[in-house]
């Protein structure tokens, strides 16, 4: 008789009070968006042929190339924006594949256009610009209000991320992706 007895009733009381609670924290959370933007900033990968000003990329930029897709692989790429020129579509294209993305393509010229679509991007959203060594430096600077290096001609492995607070504040990682450049 204690199955009807009061030990039954104070359990099935306590299940009865408590299920609906433990159950409603699982139920009401939801993912949450990141409350950033990130915005990574690299040159092209290794040019083909230094004398073709419009090379594609090298088997070594193709293999740079691959490893920056495998970096920013569920970083959540949803932008990827390139020049005019072959190198930086090919640099860029395997992370827009990974992604499931489109490229951008912006014109060297047009650098205040790509910056205000940067800008204009939702908070939540990660972006990859793809631009050269006479490009990059004020990109970063014009994005992130830092000062960069130049970029030497043999230099491909730089990776600068641009990181949006959702308040306003910013502020500028650098590292190095794939093998180190010679």
């Amino acid at each position: 008789m204690i199955f009807f007895g009061r030990p039954a009733r104070w359990l099935a009381c306590t299940l009865f009070c408590l299920l609906p609670l433990l159950f409603s924290g699982c139920l009401a959370q939801k993912p949450e968006t990141p409350m950033t933007t990130s915005v990574f900033v690299v040159r092209h990968a290794e040019k083909a042929d230094l004398s073709d000003k419009d090379t594609p990329i090298s088997p070594a930029g193709e293999v740079r190339a691959q490893a920056l897709a495998a970096l920013l692989k569920g970083r959540g790429i949803n932008a990827v924006f390139v020049t005019q020129w072959k190198r930086t579509h090919q640099t860029a294209l395997p992370t827009a594949q990974a992604a499931g993305v489109e490229v951008s393509e912006i014109s060297t010229d047009h650098q205040a256009t790509l910056l205000e679509r940067v800008r204009a991007l939702p908070i939540g959203s990660s972006a990859l610009i793809v631009g050269h060594s006479n490009t990059v430096p004020d990109i970063v600077l014009e994005l992130s209000g830092e000062t960069v290096d130049g970029i030497n001609e043999n230099e491909f492995d730089n990776l600068y991320e641009v990181v949006f607070e959702a308040d306003g504040r910013k502020h500028l990682m650098r590292s190095k992706y794939g093998e180190p450049s010679r």
